[in-house]
């Protein structure tokens, strides 16, 4: 029995932390659907896309799927990584005959739930080991509604996927700056966070990178000290040469395709990511922060979600729950109820609630707060009261909050920043950092107080955060309200056949085929006209049934095969011939042509943004695919170099300074 006890101690913050992600996440349970959004078809195709490539083995960088098979390079733009994780999901539970959307489903809950240990993990390591505290704070982030609102409103997968490495990443460089003892697992944390960041959502690991030196900046001080340890230096260098290797392969195709300013995603004002559009952004930065949207509700679902209502819910469900509270608090010093106290202010609660602010959202943020209530009075846990003015993190976190909330709502700052950093496109991105600065946050104020009141107050405003989730409320009333809700109920390959599923301004495509470029080609019967009109006129048909052309010269071609970037033919031709395929150019795609005389790699041409090359009078057999440039070989080379080190990094922890370990303690 002591033993049973003491791993229910060990596994009860993750039952808790699991308990509040399924409510974080009821939406994805109480229907087989999935709310549509901005960026719903965009995803689901690409994830559909990368389920596709699985079961055919096929793991070329240009998908041969996605825009009916012109061959669309979107990879070598944008990490795989998200789609991929839910693709494979879908894979590995197909074999359960689950299917591949609620497959999708749960890799949104599970990137809930882990964020939320991650997050239990940091505040321990913060702590020195306070669960209560840990718990809190790592619920405060599972139900902070900027991810949720990324997850069921906007659809912005990716983005979402990225928060759960966030806590991550501050580990590994916490635990860098403070642990004495002599371990490379901080540095496998910082790694594996900004690497998994960077190949989820690569714009903001882009501003958590510079948050993290910015942090490193106010410990300067620890950073010295760290120095002057040799050993520490290695891992430290170890550690960058090891983030750079595992994602300079999407650094490099991503720099050369952009430093071609040949694709639409390196046009500034399609893009929205010039100095006006960025401004523009912050003035409805609140709408989308995740919290209640007053007006949005008001005008969907009428008067009983005006701004009269909804403030008196909020207000009436702070004073619930410390009514609640204080009378527990109250009972509890009564002998004859020492069992029944709890009961007591619990029923009176939930009546309340339910009598007067009946609303399921509500009902949970209820029990969250009778959840943490009984956690914290139950427990035994002891606080020493750190200070905080003496405490180095905490102002950074401040002074990083105030800094990211002037970034997310004043317009003015943004004429100052670098280029680079307009990419962000929308302020309001940033509102990710917030929910994890702001869960940090309370790690140190509670870990500052002995009492237990703060941490009453804290776990009133957790419920209060799940009850005024935009996301949660907006897409329940819509599934409730509505006669034929906006959700989507399969992913399978119509989703090809919506234009958003290759983005809304065509970003990975040349710029001569953006609606109103005002190109023309040199060659009336280039096939740049007849895909420019599927894509803006005619975005239904699956598959283009294109043939490769002649621009110039004249023959026969005969395809023995087709499917991106793999094209088999046969060809003859007369005289020296320009032949065209329909194909989207990227650089480094190779076409071979063999002959019974000679065999040989020839030079592949843009033209009109498509794949091109020329071939001397003969019968040949052509094959195309896509290889990539130099620079992509070389840096998918130095990743597996990278894995491989990476490998032997770990080993060494377990090897050398487990044993280092173990002699120490021996002698």
């Amino acid at each position: 029995m002591e033993k049973v006890k003491n791993i229910f101690i060990k596994i009860f913050p993750y039952l808790v932390l699991l308990i509040f992600s399924v409510f974080a996440c009821y939406l994805l349970f109480i229907t087989n659907g999935y709310p549509n959004g901005d960026d719903s078809d965009y995803h689901f195709a690409n994830i559909y896309d990368q389920y596709q490539a699985i079961l055919e083995g096929n793991f070329s960088l240009i998908s041969p799927y996605l825009a009916s098979g012109v061959g669309v390079g979107k990879k070598l733009f944008y990490s795989p990584i998200p789609h991929l994780v839910a693709a494979l999901m879908g894979v590995i539970l197909s074999i359960f005959n689950i299917s591949l959307l609620t497959s999708f489903k749960v890799v949104l809950f599970l990137s809930v739930y882990i964020s939320g240990i991650f997050m239990y993990r940091f505040g321990m390591h913060i702590t020195k080991n306070r669960k209560v505290i840990s718990i809190i704070c790592a619920a405060i982030f599972i139900f902070y509604p900027y991810r949720l609102f990324d997850y069921y409103c906007r659809i912005a997968y990716a983005e979402g996927l990225a928060i759960m490495f966030l806590p991550l990443f501050y580990m590994g460089l916490y635990d860098i700056l403070n642990n004495k003892e002599e371990s490379i697992v901080p540095y496998i944390e910082v790694i594996s966070g900004a690497v998994l960041l960077f190949l989820s959502h690569n714009l903001t690991a882009l501003y958590c990178y510079i948050f993290g030196i910015i942090y490193l900046l106010f410990n300067i001080k620890k950073v010295i000290a760290l120095l002057k340890n040799k050993r520490k230096i290695i891992y430290s260098f170890l550690s960058i040469g090891l983030i750079l290797g595992l994602t300079l392969f999407n650094i490099v195709t991503q720099m050369t395709l952009l430093g071609m300013d040949f694709y639409n995603v390196s046009e500034p004002v399609r893009m929205w990511t010039n100095v006006e559009a960025v401004k523009s952004r912050t003035y409805d930065c609140f709408s989308y922060s995740g919290f209640l949207n007053y007006g949005w509700l008001t005008g969907g679902f009428g008067y009983i979600f005006s701004n009269d209502n909804l403030t008196m819910s909020l207000i009436l469900f702070i004073i619930y729950s410390g009514v609640a509270i204080s009378l527990d608090l109250g009972l509890s010093n009564i002998k004859k109820l020492k069992y029944f106290h709890s009961i007591i202010s619990l029923t009176l609660y939930f009546l309340l609630i339910c009598l007067t602010i009946n609303r399921l959202e509500i009902i949970l943020g209820g029990i969250i707060v009778f959840i943490l209530y009984l956690i914290i009075n139950y427990s035994k846990e002891e606080v020493n009261g750190e200070k905080l003015i003496t405490n180095i993190d905490f102002w950074y976190y401040i002074f990083i909050s105030i800094i990211v909330l002037i970034m997310i709502t004043q317009d003015y700052v943004w004429d100052i920043m670098p280029e680079f950093l307009l990419k962000i496109q929308f302020p309001w991105r940033l509102w990710a950092f917030i929910s994890l600065f702001v869960s940090v946050l309370f790690v140190y104020i509670l870990n500052s107080f002995k009492e237990k009141y703060a941490k009453y107050m804290i776990a009133v405003l957790t419920g209060f955060i799940m009850m005024a989730n935009q996301p949660l409320l907006e897409k329940r009333l819509i599934l409730q309200e509505t006669e034929n809700p906006s959700y989507r109920y399969e992913i399978t390959d119509d989703v090809y056949n919506h234009f958003m599923s290759i983005g809304a301004n065509l970003e990975y495509y040349p710029k001569n085929f953006y609606l109103g470029s005002g190109y023309n080609s040199l060659y009336n019967n280039s096939l740049y006209y007849n895909i420019y009109h599927e894509i803006w006129y005619s975005f239904n048909k699956n598959p283009y049934s294109f043939e490769p052309v002649f621009l110039e010269g004249e023959g026969n071609i005969e395809v023995l095969n087709k499917k991106a970037p793999v094209y088999e033919m046969n060809i003859k031709v007369e005289k020296e011939s320009l032949i065209q395929l329909p194909l989207l150019y990227y650089p480094g795609y190779e076409v071979y042509v063999s002959s019974y005389v000679n065999s040989e790699y020839v030079e592949v041409i843009e033209i009109d943004g498509l794949v091109s090359f020329r071939v001397k009078p003969g019968e040949y057999k052509v094959i195309t695919n896509y290889s990539g440039t130099n620079g992509m070989k070389f840096s998918m080379g130095i990743r597996y170099l990278s894995y491989a080190g990476l490998f032997i990094f770990i080993c060494y922890e377990f090897i050398y300074i487990n044993k280092k370990r173990i002699y120490k303690g021996i002698y």
